[in-house]
């Protein structure tokens, strides 16, 4: 196997997004016995729509590109892909 020329540096960005959940997530978190998977899409989805958080993870990219590089970023989902991809032009 080729040796890979990248190396993977994980970078976190707190963005200090906070958010409650609303009564009816709650309920369906109830209802479904513990079962995260609507929950975790329904978070995804606040999360990648909420357009200061894009801003300040593009933002964050921009300002240390040259000591980055070429980065990948990975998004919570196409939605959140799409709208990283506009911010970074």
């Amino acid at each position: 196997m080729r040796g890979s020329s990248a190396r993977p540096k994980e970078i976190s960005v707190t963005t200090g997004v906070d958010f409650e959940l609303d009564d009816k997530t709650v309920d369906l978190l109830i209802q479904s016995g513990g079962d995260f998977t609507d929950l975790g899409e329904n978070i995804a989805q606040q999360l990648g729509e909420n357009a200061a958080r894009n801003k300040l993870i593009v933002d964050h990219y921009v300002e240390n590109k040259k000591e980055y590089g070429r980065t990948v970023i990975f998004a919570l989902n196409i939605v959140n892909a799409i709208a990283l991809s506009k911010l970074a032009q």
